[in-house]
């Protein structure tokens, strides 16, 4: 007798019909800041959906970063050195001047006191320029609202969209 372990529940379809809407009206979704929240499991394809919006934009003359989260906080780090030109303002300016901002593994660094006031620029500027976040996250909407309260409260113009289902890793 051979067992047969059973398939996780996939969700796809589901996002995929968000995704898609979000697509078909992505100029006027950027131009009024609506973003995405992905958020869900490791390998479930948040990532690589992001990715493919980032192409989306390009090929639309929408200008889009795409930004792993470590390089933020690596960014935000290297201005604190003494041999460093940067400021902590060119920092934020750089990721307030795209269209469309898709910071990628959000909440992946542990959520310090600096952490939450780092992003504090950014996500304001943006919100107050109508210029949009894409966040992936292994977070669930109610970590985000636990470890970064002030942060939370200004993403909530973004879609939700949960990833559920297997890893595709």
């Amino acid at each position: 007798m051979r067992l047969v372990a059973p398939r996780p529940v996939d969700t796809s379809r589901e996002y995929a019909r968000s995704y898609a809407s979000y697509l078909a009206g992505l100029r006027e979704n950027v131009e009024a800041g609506v973003g995405i929240t992905m958020h869900g499991d490791g390998g479930s394809g948040k990532s690589t959906l992001a990715n493919h919006l980032a192409h989306v934009c390009i090929r639309r003359h929408i200008s889009v970063a795409f930004v792993p989260e470590y390089e933020i906080i690596n960014a935000l780090k290297r201005t604190f050195s003494d041999d460093n030109t940067t400021t902590i303002q060119n920092v934020v300016d750089a990721l307030v001047a795209p269209d469309v901002l898709i910071i990628d593994d959000f909440g992946v660094a542990r959520a310090t006191e600096w952490v939450q006031e780092s992003y504090h620029p950014i996500i304001d500027a943006r919100l107050h320029e109508s210029r949009p976040i894409i966040l992936t996250t292994n977070l669930s909407p109610e970590q985000i609202a636990e470890q970064y309260p002030r942060q939370a409260d200004r993403l909530n113009v973004n879609i939700d969209m949960p990833f559920a289902g297997f890893s595709y890793r």
